[in-house]
């Protein structure tokens, strides 16, 4: 079994209060906890992500410095900048703790163990600096680090101590959870290294943590292929394209291979792009999962974060394209091009798609929703245009993947393939008995309500003018945000 280093730390925690007010850290200790320069991303110490976590009356000052010593870090001066930072209340509770023999302690070289021991010598990889070669633009022969955090390795050490804070009931507990941190304001993304990075996923991993300002990732024409995760945490940031045929992100995940870990590849991991942060846009971008058309299910987009929104993007491939993956996820898409097999458009989450354009490539079915059965809506298409490859005849608005299965179509051009009966049940299951199916004012070849099933709706006028953004969004209406 691989031997990975352990944080040997016990961490006696003091904040003071100095006369401006505000409650100050300090960091001391080498490598593991250090401040990292973007050349080394994705190399991060824990003190980066554990200062985010703190509202603006903390301020951390991370002194830690790699390749130190507790004996090189007196020598070179650095204790005595933090000794001469401080002010009286911190040695009067020093004397004091040490007066009782007590300190707070947060053993993180015990609490690590456990973590790494859970996760096993594989899947612990995923939290320190392991990289393939040409996953990133630092590292292009690759690195196999068992000493130094990856970005999530960093998060999980900061947690442990922020979770000790609150356990222990310090003074700082009261000021987490309202994170302050400082962000890019924007970046560019070339292949030919004419921009800050090479690679997409190494502008995400500049990001930082529990980031709360806007941040614009440019990314030239080119292809890129990465299998791409915009952390949760990671928001505000607006990814755009040069161009929307010619700038693709793509990758081929699907069943029948292995990710990096040794996992078999499912729906629920295929994905080429994987958005977990809040607060995030997309626009004139194209996302695509080329795995190929009889390779099952592969995912181009999963969109789990909340408000999410995709403006004039391209998202192609063929089986389960689009996976709106979260409950508590609202979704709107705006002037999209959405292309795929089966199933090509499914998941929990609640979306508006408004002027797209979704188009099949085989007989089958375009919605699989599994809207939660307390979700008043599921997916809405408002002015779309649903069109098919020549001779196809045989495809389905929509089927339930769970039993409250909610979609709705209004004012949409439905092409010649849609069958009359538009909705198709799940196998034969009951599922039909239950899901919530509705079209109004749609059109085209296909749009002909006379021949629908006796479970779908057709919706009066009056229920149809209640069906509106910020009804379905729950009160979010982006497009009434940029507008003012």
């Amino acid at each position: 079994m691989v031997i990975r280093r352990i944080i040997v730390a016990c961490l006696l925690l003091v904040s003071f209060v100095p006369p401006e007010d505000h409650v100050t850290v300090w960091l001391v200790g080498d490598s593991t906890m250090a401040d990292k320069e973007v050349k080394a991303y994705p190399e991060t110490g824990w003190g980066m992500p554990f200062s985010y976590f703190f509202d603006s009356a903390v301020r951390v000052d991370n002194r830690a410095k790699n390749g130190r010593s507790t004996k090189s870090f007196i020598s070179e001066g650095r204790w005595d900048a933090v000794e001469k930072g401080t002010h009286e209340e911190y040695a009067a509770i020093v004397r004091k703790v040490a007066a009782v023999q007590q300190v707070a302690l947060i053993d993180l070289d015990k609490e690590s163990q456990v973590l790494l021991q859970r996760l096993g010598s594989e899947g612990s990889k995923v939290l320190y600096n392991y990289l393939v070669p040409g996953e990133h633009p630092n590292y292009p022969e690759g690195r196999q680090d068992d000493t130094h955090f990856s970005e999530l390795g960093a998060r999980k050490m900061a947690e442990i101590v922020l979770a000790d804070i609150k356990l222990l009931k310090l003074g700082l507990a009261e000021h987490i959870g309202a994170p302050a941190g400082v962000a890019l304001k924007r970046v560019v993304v070339a292949a030919d290294g004419s921009g800050d990075y090479r690679t997409v996923q190494a502008a995400f991993d500049a990001v930082p943590m529990w980031n709360n300002k806007p941040v614009e990732i440019y990314v030239k024409q080119g292809i890129y292929r990465e299998k791409l995760h915009l952390d949760s945490g990671k928001n505000f940031v607006r990814l755009v394209g040069e161009s929307r045929f010619n700038t693709i992100l793509t990758y081929d995940d699907h069943p029948g291979l292995k990710g990096p870990d040794g996992a078999d590849i499912n729906t629920r991991n295929s994905y080429s792009f994987r958005v977990s942060a809040d607060d995030f846009c997309a626009s004139n971008i194209c996302f695509r999962n080329d795995a190929g058309f009889s390779a099952g299910q592969a995912v181009a987009v999963e969109a789990h974060g909340d408000r999410l929104l995709f403006a004039g993007c391209r998202i192609i491939g063929n089986q389960d394209i689009l996976f709106l993956n979260n409950e508590r996820s609202r979704q709107y898409y705006e002037d999209c091009y959405i292309e795929g097999t089966t199933d090509f458009i499914f998941g929990a989450a609640t979306a508006w798609f408004s002027r797209c354009h979704i188009h099949s490539k085989k007989n089958s079915h375009v919605t699989a929703a599994s809207t939660p059965a307390e979700h008043q809506y599921g997916f809405v298409f408002y002015d779309c245009t649903l069109t098919a490859d020549t001779g196809l005849n045989r495809v389905s608005l929509g089927r339930p993947w769970r039993p409250y299965a909610s979609v709705i179509y209004l004012h949409c051009y439905i092409g010649a393939h849609i069958i009359p009966e538009g909705w198709a049940n799940w196998n034969n299951t009951e599922s039909y008995k239950t899901a919530r199916y509705a079209e109004f004012g749609d059109y085209g070849p296909g749009g002909n309500p006379a021949g629908r099933v006796s479970w779908a709706r057709q919706l009066s006028g009056p229920e149809a003018a209640e069906v509106t953004i910020e009804n379905v969004l729950s009160g979010w209406n982006p497009v009434k945000k940029e507008v003012d």
